[in-house]
């Protein structure tokens, strides 16, 4: 590759941006990637060096802005005017959910790091390896109120 290179692709990882080099590849266009190496050392540089690259040559660029074009997902579409704030998916509330049901109306056992630090406040090192243990031989067990559902995890 003598010739000039231009991006054609940024992606925020270097997994995605040969994922898009095989592709254009298998067109016949050749390709490379810029600045994986440098995401790989540390990924929070990856928005200040603007990305991983693909480059192509520049005389490649369009037809390869065409193949990825079909290929890579479409950006988010944004509101219309009038609409607010672009729509979200809703945020699924953390915690257990019921393996049958799917609810997440669940009450049981949950462990908390209060106590361990307790433990190792009160008892000391020996007293926090005995609570630890005793941790792992009791089961967490959870109930569905939707249900009625009981599992351990």
């Amino acid at each position: 590759m003598d010739e000039e290179l231009v991006a054609v692709a940024t992606f925020s990882t270097e997994p995605e941006a040969h994922l898009a080099r095989i592709r254009l590849e298998e067109d016949g266009i050749e390709s490379i990637v810029s600045d994986g190496v440098v995401s790989n050392i540390n990924w929070l540089y990856t928005q200040a060096i603007g990305g991983v690259k693909v480059m192509v040559r520049e005389a490649d660029a369009e037809r390869a802005h065409d193949v990825l074009e079909r290929v890579l997902p479409a950006e988010p579409v944004e509101a219309e005017e009038g609409d607010g704030e672009p729509e979200t998916p809703a945020e699924a509330p953390a915690g257990p959910v019921c393996l049958v049901c799917g609810s997440h109306e669940i009450t049981g056992t949950r462990r908390r790091l209060g106590w361990t630090a307790l433990a190792l406040v009160l008892l000391g090192p020996i007293g926090l390896i005995i609570y630890l243990l005793v941790r792992l031989v009791l089961k967490e067990t959870y109930t569905c109120d939707a249900c009625g559902f009981v599992w351990e995890k």
